[in-house]
């Protein structure tokens, strides 16, 4: 097991950040849509691929990402009948040592190593492509998706 998964307050701390933010945010947002606006509303979260890469280093970042996407589409699914959409965007990004060192603190370096080399690709969406998809999940062209977890991943194949 990893060392990260056997200490429990930093795996707390992480589900925190990670995951009850965002839960409480789309309670939240949610609650003032349905208030407000009868016709529903849009909620779009930014979430991670490696809540889907969770074979790469078992971490309680891995883990929070998996469960804020598990998530986001119970709450699209309860959210439906409201006419509030629930929708993610996430971005495969290039990653270097270092940032995965802070991510993964106690990963050893062969496992890094592994990361960068099965799971980092050249050529990556840009922040104007998340933009982008953004503004098509919030508008009328993206009225019939909800419960989504758009992956803008470039020349990298997530599961």
């Amino acid at each position: 097991m990893s060392a990260l998964l056997s200490d429990s307050k930093a795996f707390e701390n992480t589900m925190a950040a990670n995951f009850q933010c965002v839960l409480d945010s789309i309670n939240l947002a949610s609650a003032v849509m349905k208030s407000q606006n009868p016709k529903g509303g849009c909620i779009l979260l930014r979430s991670s691929t490696m809540g889907l890469l969770g074979d790469v280093v078992p971490s309680a970042y891995s883990i929070s990402q998996a469960a804020a996407i598990g998530v986001i589409r119970a709450k699209a699914a309860e959210l439906a009948g409201h006419g509030v959409r629930v929708n993610a965007i996430s971005q495969h990004a290039n990653v270097h040592k270092r940032m995965l060192k802070s991510i993964f603190p106690h990963a050893e370096d062969d496992h890094l190593e592994h990361m960068i080399n099965k799971y980092i690709m050249t050529k990556m969406a840009t922040e104007e492509d998340v933009a982008n998809a953004a503004v098509y999940l919030a508008s009328d062209y993206g009225k019939s998706l909800t419960g989504n977890n758009l992956i803008l991943n470039g020349e990298f194949t997530t599961p």
